[in-house]
């Protein structure tokens, strides 16, 4: 199933919903009968609700969609739930009648023109038709979490458990938290057929908050038998360190901004309170594209979710920060200007999209005062002359394969005859003309 984006999830998952919403699976499986005639497993065709007794909502067979609530009120029925796609809380409300084994689910007049589903025709409402009673249609794994003694939750702090294979998520949860009150218990409701039966999966949870991970566990492994799931204990350890103030550079990297602590290698990403306001100070003051700056900032070390699925990275959440004077005691891995292979990123202020190339433009610069490259479309070659902080290009020359959009070769071109002095701080690399304004930045990548 589609993987959720972990720091958008969590904070759509905690102001989407409201106090009504349940945090725990207070109350029997759905598969079991409650007493509570609508409350179980309803299916219509491939899709499933999942009612739970105590208002939780699940929907294990969407993988666009995370369901969180359900109410009814004298037949007015109401479905609140996650849109991964468009990584928004949604809410649609329905009339709804249960007779025996069947639920009928129609949009009431005031949504009818509201919650047509982007991925269904128009005249066909998400969450409508008639369902059929069908405990069989899931499985299902319960269990419970347990923090380390004496331990807190942060505040707006979410849990996520996921059900892996070696491979890929059968389904994950998220789960709001109250500060101050215990982890609850947590359920996960999966296809009937989705798992083999007497086969090994991996279940996993952590806790986060302000785009890191507080506490997490270590993969555990379950045996899915014919009769399911065994209950599961979950034991989290505490995943971050005490509060620092930390002296470094902000640096653009990679299409990000990390902070690298001053004579250090180590590198940070930003997270937290402070963070979109360090990130809008850091661009506004820059007078070239990502120009780099220093700054003391405290705030928390911790891991967060890497890029890839299941790895961690390390950041830093920023709860106060000061831009600082040039410190050359402050030192930043820094990048030779010879022999570096040398990424366009801008041309003047204007970013240069590079995702969907193979061999994005770029530039190296040789010892023997040659220069070679990709513009774009045609590979370059040429001179270069560079006496202190001035740089002078010439017999710049291209292969002729023409492309469909050349505009960026032209632009790269156009910076490059109009070149007269350079700057590397760091991985950086700035081309300025004559008249000291930047024209074409670099980054440095290492293979």
């Amino acid at each position: 199933m589609k993987q959720y984006a972990l720091f958008f999830l969590g904070a759509l998952a905690l102001t989407g919903c409201d106090d009504n919403t349940p945090s725990s699976p207070a109350s029997q499986p759905a598969t079991v009968d409650t007493g509570n005639p609508v409350a179980g497993v309803w299916q219509q065709e491939e899709q499933i609700l999942v009612l739970e007794n105590n208002g939780d909502l699940y929907l294990p067979n969407d993988a666009n969609r995370q369901g969180l609530h359900w109410d009814n009120n004298d037949g007015q029925f109401s479905l609140q739930f996650l849109d991964s796609e468009a990584m928004t809380v949604e809410r649609v409300s329905r009339e709804g009648l249960q007779q025996g084994d069947t639920l009928t689910l129609n949009p009431s007049p005031a949504s009818a023109t509201q919650d047509t589903d982007s991925n269904t025709p128009a005249s066909e409402p998400q969450f409508s038709g008639t369902y059929t009673r069908s405990n069989a249609a899931v499985g299902h794994l319960s269990g419970e979490i347990q923090l380390p003694p004496d331990s807190e939750l942060p505040d707006q702090a979410f849990l996520t458990v996921s059900l892996l294979t070696d491979s890929d998520i059968v389904v994950k949860r998220v789960i709001p938290l109250d500060a101050g009150e215990p982890v609850p218990p947590f359920r996960l409701y999966f296809p009937s057929g989705a798992l083999d039966a007497d086969s090994e999966y991996q279940l996993f949870a952590q806790v986060l908050a302000s785009g890191g991970i507080y506490y997490r566990s270590e993969p555990l492994t379950v045996t899915y038998k014919t009769n399911g799931f065994d209950p599961a204990v979950l034991a989290l350890s505490a995943v971050m360190t005490d509060s620092e103030t930390l002296a470094g550079t902000l640096v653009w990297q990679a299409g990000r901004t990390v902070f690298i602590p001053c004579n250090t290698d180590r590198r940070l990403l930003l997270t937290g309170p402070q963070q979109e306001a360090i990130l809008e100070d850091f661009q506004d003051s820059a007078e070239y594209p990502h120009q780099p700056r220093q700054a003391t900032i405290s705030g928390l070390v911790r891991k967060v979710p890497g890029q890839q699925a299941g790895s961690t990275e390390a950041a830093l959440s920023v709860e106060s920060y000061a831009f600082e004077a040039l410190k050359s005691a402050c030192e930043q891995p820094t990048a030779e200007f010879a022999n570096t292979h040398w990424q366009l990123t801008h041309l003047g202020d204007n970013a240069v999209s590079t995702a969907d190339q193979e061999r994005p433009p770029h530039l190296v610069f040789g010892n023997d005062s040659s220069v070679r490259g990709l513009a774009g479309c045609n590979t370059l070659q040429g001179q270069y002359e560079q006496q202190g902080d001035n740089l002078a290009l010439s017999q710049l020359g291209l292969t002729r394969k023409a492309c469909p959009d050349m505009n960026t070769e032209s632009g790269m071109m156009d910076a490059l005859k109009h070149t007269r002095r350079y700057r590397v701080e760091g991985e950086l690399l700035t081309l300025f003309d004559a008249e000291d304004q930047a024209v074409a930045s670099f980054q440095a990548i290492y293979f």
